[in-house]
């Protein structure tokens, strides 16, 4: 359908690149701001111990090194688009799981979903990019990921800000 090739090809797969690391860094900063603080999250979930709050944390963690390892042995039978395409489909289905918790368990079975996607798509994604761009590229490609992933911690540091007077269920969801 489009023919795209050269620099253009390279700028539109460092911007795909960019839309899943910017992800990976919002998913890694987000629950900062909202978990062992005495608000919305902490009543809606029951206050959970730091025990329970290590877990609702690390699972996701789990998630994403379950994800990269599954997209070691599936990626190239799928290829790297077709697996970043399933990888940004579990991300989309734990994203709206973690909105929609009612409950520690749900949380945490959600997370562990997003997770799988953001480890595969972690994985995979520098591969792809590196194989479609120019060796002259590849490692100023590869600090701009860096970047973004940062740009994606401190985005989600500000929306939790943002947030934190908020009542009700919105300030966490």
């Amino acid at each position: 359908m489009f023919n795209f090739t050269g620099q253009t090809l390279t700028i539109l797969i460092t911007l795909t690149s960019s839309t899943a690391f910017f992800l990976f860094g919002y998913d890694q900063g987000v629950l900062s701001g909202i978990i062992g603080a005495d608000n919305q999250f902490g009543h809606d979930f029951g206050h959970p111990d730091a025990t329970a709050q290590g877990y609702i944390v690390s699972v996701y963690q789990l998630g994403c090194f379950a994800g990269s390892i599954a997209v070691f042995f599936l990626g190239d039978w799928l290829g790297r688009r077709p697996a970043i395409l399933w990888a940004s489909l579990f991300m989309l289905v734990g994203g709206i799981l973690q909105t929609a918790a009612v409950n520690v368990p749900m949380l945490m079975v959600a997370r562990i979903i997003s997770g799988l996607g953001n480890g595969a798509n972690t994985s995979t994604i520098p591969v792809w990019q590196s194989e479609t761009s120019s060796a002259k590229d590849r490692g100023k490609l590869i600090a701009i990921d860096a970047c973004i992933i940062n740009s994606g911690v401190m985005v989600a540091y500000w929306v939790d800000y943002g947030f934190a007077k908020v009542t009700g269920p919105a300030q966490w969801r």
